[in-house]
């Protein structure tokens, strides 16, 4: 999920995932499970504030534009 540069840093992320989470519960999801790239610090910080958690890293999990990055992998037990 992202959002175009320009339309950052307005809520647009936070209310989608709210809305995919409310979802999620109405279907009885009980563990919903996303990626992302460790050192995006904002994103990691807002799944957090959602009640995500982290359970794993994967180190050097995805290669981009000849750059390693770690990978957390993390999850909400709705």
């Amino acid at each position: 999920m992202g959002v175009r540069l320009e339309w950052r840093r307005q809520g647009i992320i936070r209310r989608m995932l709210e809305a995919c989470l409310s979802l999620a519960r109405s279907a009885a999801i009980e563990k919903v499970e996303l990626e992302v790239f460790a050192d995006n610090v904002a994103a990691v910080r807002l799944y957090e504030s959602l009640g995500f958690g982290e359970e794993r890293l994967k180190v050097r999990g995805r290669k981009l534009e000849g750059r390693y990055q770690d990978v957390k992998l993390m999850a909400l037990w709705l």
